[in-house]
């Protein structure tokens, strides 16, 4: 796959580890990812609001010494976004959230930056733009969103390089 704008190509292995926090061992953790990496798979989407999985996921990347091989995606959300399900964790939602995630996943970069739900989209973005500019990220994306909402989003924004839509494949 080749990713927008930069022509970088990206396998498409793609782990995303939401469930990375309950797995009995850091040990088993790591020997996903270390068989992921020899696969040449390097795209790993995680989450603050995941528990400790950017932590878990940070942890055993530097145990292994992989993290400059693989492409880090995680999300957050903007204060006051009403989420589904279980009611949000604490200091999950913007810049100390980045923060967090950044110390968590033991980097000083992100590659990709999610605002996590299109209602986190407009509240978001001059903090995702600044990050971008200041080289602590590479790419912005958003979740949560059907391709008409992220049409109306890029419309007022910015070009997104990825969305995890909201919407399943489509019967043909």
């Amino acid at each position: 796959m080749l990713w927008p704008h930069t022509l970088e190509h990206l396998p498409m292995l793609w782990h995303g580890p939401k469930h990375f926090r309950s797995m009995p061992t850091q040990r088993e953790l790591r020997d996903i990812l270390k068989r992921m990496h020899e696969l040449k798979g390097s795209v790993i989407d995680t989450a603050a609001m995941y528990g400790d999985s950017e932590a878990v996921i940070g942890k055993a990347l530097t145990k292994l010494g992989i993290r400059k091989q693989m492409f880090i995606a995680t999300k957050f959300n903007a204060e006051g976004v009403k989420m589904p399900g279980p009611p949000s964790m604490d200091n999950v939602y913007g810049e100390a959230s980045f923060e967090r995630s950044l110390t968590a996943l033991q980097t000083d970069r992100i590659d990709l930056m999610q605002a996590h739900f299109l209602s986190s989209v407009e509240p978001l973005m001059p903090l995702l733009q600044k990050l971008n500019q200041d080289g602590k990220i590479r790419y912005i994306g958003i979740t949560m969103a059907s391709v008409e909402q992220q049409r109306g989003a890029s419309a007022s924004a910015v070009a997104f390089c990825s969305n995890q839509s909201s919407e399943g494949p489509k019967a043909a």
